[in-house]
């Protein structure tokens, strides 16, 4: 029950935030939408800031489980790669109008934001650097290649893709976009 609450609650956040942005948007109104009193939205969030962090959070959220585990299975890169590309997308694109809505913010209130995002990410970034820079250090990603601008471009091949298809009229499927999007930059990381 728990679980069903707290996702009700980041389902009507999310929905809020796209909506009204980081000001507009009141706990109260989180709440109302969410079909639970205020009382226990900071009962399971604390702050509004904290839940936008939990938002943020569904974005990384299983990546740390599949990295861990391609570590422990000593899985190849190229299957790694899939796998995390094939969650961060799907995630993506299934909230593009939040994910519009943070970039507006990032610019409103980019101190907030920043913190927030900066936050929630960096354990799950410092993780996915580490097994790129692994990968490096086992001669599958070339030497020169600086593995905190391939972790950046792999996020953005994704994120951009994630904000066109939701506002613009694409011709192709998100599963070419992924597969040829992951073919390139694989190719761009080997020796």
């Amino acid at each position: 029950m728990k679980a069903d609450t707290r996702k009700r609650i980041l389902d009507a956040a999310e929905a809020t935030f796209a909506e009204a942005g980081w000001v507009g948007s009141t706990t109260q109104q989180i709440a109302r939408a969410a079909g639970v009193n205020e009382v226990t939205l900071f009962r399971h969030f604390g702050t509004k800031e904290a839940l936008f962090g939990a938002l943020v959070g569904r974005f990384v959220e299983g990546r740390k489980e599949l990295i861990e585990q391609a570590i422990s299975e000593h899985a190849p890169m190229e299957e790694v790669l899939t796998r995390l590309a094939e969650r961060q997308h799907r995630t993506m694109l299934a909230s593009a109008p939040f994910l519009r809505t943070m970039l507006g913010e990032m610019h409103r209130h980019p101190a907030e934001v920043n913190k927030v995002v900066q936050e929630t990410a960096r354990p799950v970034r410092e993780q996915m650097l580490g097994l790129l820079r692994g990968w490096q250090k086992q001669g599958k990603v070339r030497a020169g290649i600086d593995c905190e601008v391939a972790l950046d471009l792999f996020s953005a091949l994704f994120f951009g893709q994630a904000i066109k298809a939701s506002c613009l009229e694409v011709r192709y499927s998100t599963d070419e976009y992924r597969a040829l999007a992951l073919d390139v930059f694989i190719r761009g990381l080997k020796p």
